[in-house]
């Protein structure tokens, strides 16, 4: 892992060489379509939603860093750790950070490494920005009952509309409160962009007051709700949690 230097950060969003990073560091994919993949991470600071089941606490101080730096401290840790194909853009939200993306993603292609995008599935105009580097998008679709907010459907309509031009997969993380209708209605709107969509089911990890885990008994109803419109849907878990690695 690195250690990162407290330098003092910006609230400016629109910088174009430099972003601001919680931390970077090596560890296995435990969500989604590359499970188990060793990897290095790169953990934007802040997000725009508040969803109640999040279990990323917010960095105290984020560090700003130059678009170099980024991209080395991923060269070290390839050379140290690796050799790794992918490098997760993670966070908080990446897609805050689209002009900075646009100079980190081209620099991290150049090196020999995938680009895996995970997303909240909100930011369609700034997908737009950098979709040509992106090889691999984690979509979330938010659903109501799991965040706790408003409905994000017309949203992640335009996200999928940009996201289309490259590989994706969906996730939805459900909890006890989530009905299979939300499910299914995520489902539909896969469906109509791509009936193949990878389409993970996650069922939500108790994370501080955060309760309200899905009991086992819920899953076979949220399957049966997305595969009335997809067939490739999966029920995969936090595995980084299972086998105690971040």
């Amino acid at each position: 892992m690195m250690i990162l230097r407290q330098r003092p950060a910006t609230s400016d969003q629109r910088l174009t060489g430099s972003a601001e990073i919680h931390e970077i560091f090596f560890s296995f994919q435990g969500e989604g379509i590359l499970v188990g993949e060793p990897m290095v991470f790169v953990r934007f600071a802040y997000c725009d939603l508040a969803c109640r089941f999040c279990d990323t606490p917010p960095p105290k101080t984020p560090t700003l860093m130059a678009i170099a730096e980024i991209a080395g401290e991923v060269s070290r840790l390839n050379a140290a750790e690796g050799p790794f194909r992918f490098v997760s853009l993670t966070g908080g939200e990446p897609l805050r950070y689209a002009a900075a993306l646009r100079g980190l993603l081209p620099r991290l292609i150049d090196s020999g490494f995938k680009t895996y995008l995970e997303s909240d599935g909100t930011k369609a105009r700034e997908l737009e920005e950098v979709i040509q580097w992106v090889h691999l998008i984690a979509m979330d679709i938010k659903l109501p009952s799991s965040t706790g907010m408003r409905p994000f459907w017309t949203e992640h309509e335009s996200f999928l509309n940009v996201a289309r031009r490259t590989e994706y997969f969906i996730k939805v993380v459900v909890t006890g409160s989530t009905p299979a209708r939300e499910v299914n209605e995520a489902a539909r709107l896969a469906a109509r962009f791509n009936p193949n969509t990878p389409f993970i089911i996650q069922p939500a990890s108790p994370f501080g007051d955060f309760r309200d885990a899905p009991g086992a008994d819920a899953l076979p109803a949220f399957v049966r709700a997305a595969r009335a419109h997809l067939e490739d849907v999966r029920v995969i878990g936090q595995n980084h949690k299972l086998i105690g690695v971040r």
